[in-house]
């Protein structure tokens, strides 16, 4: 079916690649390419970075792909040719900061384009610049890439001529039906002008006086031998599905009025691990909090929130607005009835970049925070001994000692109970 389906032209796009450009097209989101630099010197010419750069490309359609909105809220996207983002691919003599700013500015969902490689030629030798939307790659699909072309700048066999759709059949698995677009249609066409739907934005502003904020965190580390399945391989979805399901029960109740939403995406196949894609898990979950809900108490304070976006640092590396669904229509009603507090990211760690058998020197980049909004987070991430939990949540409103008992919780789990 994929192969017929590529042939025909267009693949449906998930659910979160659907909110992320549509996000992108009205203007709610802009862009965020992650932005990595190494200076290689002269241990790699200009003609082996480009050629390991489009064998990379051409064995990874997703990072070559044009997105076409096939209805209000819902796209398509198309695997171009390598010869069509050829352009993506610059090299500059001597180049300054701002030729390089400029070229990263070009990538995002805004203009189409998805990557900037830039080969800056020095005094000293070559430094490689890439920018990459995360519209098409996650932190594991950079690890991937970054692997794959320190194998192919030392001579590595890389099987180019195997194409990786694996992220398009994961596209396939996980697009909103016709069904549910027709379902769906009346209300996304009822939403106001300028927002994305399924969302209204209502105004959220408070003065500057208001108070400050309180902020906690804990951390643990769950060995890959206490797993009762391929940890390694759902690594992305395992630490957000146990924060939601242990919040409930630090908490003692299951939500009430605003259900709890769980949705996992990840890598879940041995298959996907040599893929390229926005694989990622987002999550969602409303508990009880005092004699109101926590759902409740957030409304009131989302302002606060947006107006510490701009006051470094921010209480949980927050660089987008946060949203307030109003029931304009969304893709399951548990999602339009839920704020959208706790989110989840899972980081893996970037190999190094080896050019002539040794690591390139990693330029700083300024890309290096954890993103993520909400009033509670998990950060996981795969280290060689386990999976490492980072649990961080507002304590003036979820309470004192909530971190470091999830991160108990965590460390004490049993293997039975920990499958997302």
């Amino acid at each position: 079916m994929v192969e017929a389906l590529d042939r025909a032209g267009d693949f449906p796009c998930t659910w979160d690649q659907n909110e992320t450009l549509s996000s992108a097209h009205h203007g709610i989101k802009k862009p965020d390419p992650v932005v990595k630099s190494w200076f290689v010197g002269e241990r790699a010419t200009v003609t082996a970075l480009r050629d390991a750069w489009w064998a990379v490309v051409a064995r990874h359609p997703a990072l070559r792909v044009c997105y076409r909105q096939d209805q209000p809220g819902y796209w398509t996207q198309r695997i171009l040719p390598v010869e069509a983002v050829e352009a993506w691919f610059t090299v500059l003599d001597d180049p300054d900061d701002g030729e390089v700013a400029r070229l990263r500015a070009r990538v995002g969902p805004h203009t189409g384009q998805l990557f900037a490689v830039i080969v800056a030629c020095g005094r000293t030798g070559r430094t490689l610049h890439l920018a990459l939307d995360h519209i098409c790659a996650d932190g594991w699909s950079l690890a991937v890439i970054i692997d794959e072309l320190s194998d192919l700048l030392a001579g590595r066999h890389v099987d180019t001529d195997v194409v990786d759709m694996e992220f398009f059949r994961h596209c396939l698995d996980n697009a909103p039906s016709a069904e549910e677009k027709d379902r769906l249609a009346e209300s996304w066409a009822a939403a106001p002008p300028g927002t994305f739907p399924p969302y209204q934005v209502p105004p959220l502003r408070l003065p500057d006086t208001t108070g400050g904020y309180a902020v906690e965190s804990s951390r643990a580390v769950l060995p890959w031998t206490s797993f009762a399945f391929d940890g390694r391989a759902a690594a992305a979805g395992v630490g957000p599905a146990l924060l939601t399901r242990w919040l409930a029960e630090v908490h003692g109740a299951e939500p009430g009025e605003f259900p709890m939403v769980v949705g996992v995406s990840g890598r879940r196949s041995r298959e996907q691990q040599r893929s390229v894609g926005m694989y990622f898990a987002w999550h969602m979950l409303s508990v009880p909090v005092d004699d109101s809900s926590l759902a409740t108490r957030a409304r009131r304070t989302h302002g606060r929130l947006l107006t510490l976006l701009r006051r470094p640092p921010p209480p949980f590396a927050l660089d987008s607005a946060i949203r307030v669904p109003e029931l304009a229509g969304a893709r399951n009603w548990p999602y339009e009835m839920s704020p959208r507090f706790l989110y989840a990211n899972h980081l893996t760690p970037m190999p190094p970049l080896l050019v002539g058998g040794a690591p390139a020197e990693i330029v700083p980049a300024g890309d290096d925070v954890v993103r993520g909004f909400g009033l509670a987070r998990v950060v996981s991430r795969s280290r060689p001994d386990g999976l490492e939990l980072e649990f961080v949540a507002r304590s003036d409103l979820l309470g004192t000692g909530v971190t470091d008992r999830l991160a108990r919780h965590a460390a004490g789990t049993v293997s039975s109970g920990m499958a997302p």
